[in-house]
């Protein structure tokens, strides 16, 4: 059985709106960007975690690297619990924990060499290396990524979007961590682009023995790289499970509508599917819906989804939902 490295317990990530106040006895409203989310990731394995835009995604996913401030709750990275770390401590810990970001180009500083951008984290972490011995290692990480080791001196704007992700994947794996948090990598990207990025993702996790968290809108990339899937909804987890049982029988109305809106090869059975229009806009995070905080959208509610708020609890042993139906 894989061991646990990170378990997180009911993680909040809330920032309060000081600009909302017109007077100084006024308390300011708060958003809840992440609203009380537990998950444990296991060694080797692959968690993807979709939702909707505003659904926190983004905020978890920096919230577990400490680039955000935390409200309360606890990060346990390999025994350790990150929240009560200070800055230095925090910053040694950041050579396991990386992170491959949305926009490519946008996340690399134009003003340095591939070379000399894909070298920074030695720099950081490993200053005794010498000038040859970081050339070396940097040479070694373009050519895993699939990047020509002759344009090391080359800048960001030189190169496509899919190189520059592939820029940035080496960034992240060059000091070899052992959790990796992509947020969106794919998501700019051609598909022809996003698939050879998925594969080479897959590649470098079985030969580095790397710990993926994967965020993403499209179900259909999450499916294929994934091991279990975290569905969100408003700072929520609303449904946890191992991608077959989530993708062949999921249980959270939201999960469901999410799925029937995904594309079917088969043009006869995307002819004769049903689709789960969700109604209305998402929430403001600022004043969620008491109780269950799908349950304005939802098609199966009913009055008491209003009454409290569902946690997440186990259906079976690999299918944890969070709905008051259910629960």
């Amino acid at each position: 059985m894989k061991k646990p490295i990170m378990e997180v317990i009911d993680l909040k990530v809330h920032f309060p709106l000081t600009d909302k106040v017109s007077f100084p006895w006024q308390t300011p409203p708060t958003l809840k960007a992440v609203d009380g989310v537990s998950l444990t990731l296991y060694e080797g394995e692959t968690l993807g975690i979709v939702g909707e835009s505003g659904c926190g995604k983004s905020t978890l996913a920096r919230a577990l690297l400490r680039l955000l401030p935390i409200t309360d709750g606890n990060i346990i990275w390999l025994g350790q619990d990150l929240v009560t770390l200070g800055k230095q401590a925090m910053r040694r810990k950041r050579q396991e924990l990386q992170m491959i970001f949305q926009d490519p180009l946008a996340s690399l500083n134009p003003r340095m060499t591939i070379g000399e951008i894909i070298a920074e984290p030695l720099r950081t972490f490993k200053p005794e290396l010498s000038r040859d011995e970081v050339t070396a290692k940097v040479r070694h990480m373009m050519e895993k990524v699939g990047l020509l080791p002759n344009v090391i001196n080359r800048y960001p704007h030189e190169f496509s979007g899919g190189q520059c992700q592939r820029i940035g994947i080496a960034r992240a794996l060059i000091i070899e961590p052992k959790l990796v948090i992509c947020d969106e990598p794919v998501s700019a990207l051609d598909v022809s682009i996003q698939a050879q990025v998925v594969n080479l993702l897959k590649e470098l996790q079985a030969e580095m023995g790397l710990s993926l968290i994967f965020i993403a809108h499209d179900l259909s990339v999450v499916k294929h790289i994934s091991d279990r899937v975290l569905v969100m909804y408003l700072g929520n987890a609303v449904e946890l499970a191992d991608k077959q049982a989530l993708y062949s029988n999921p249980q959270h109305p939201y999960t469901k509508a999410l799925l029937s809106a995904v594309p079917i090869p088969d043009p006869q059975q995307e002819k004769n599917k049903t689709i789960n229009l969700l109604v209305g806009d998402l929430p403001s995070p600022i004043n969620p819906p008491s109780g269950c905080v799908f349950r304005t959208r939802c098609p199966e509610t009913k009055d008491s989804c209003s009454q409290c708020k569902p946690e997440l609890v186990s259906i079976n042993k690999q299918h944890q939902v969070a709905c008051t139906l259910i629960n």
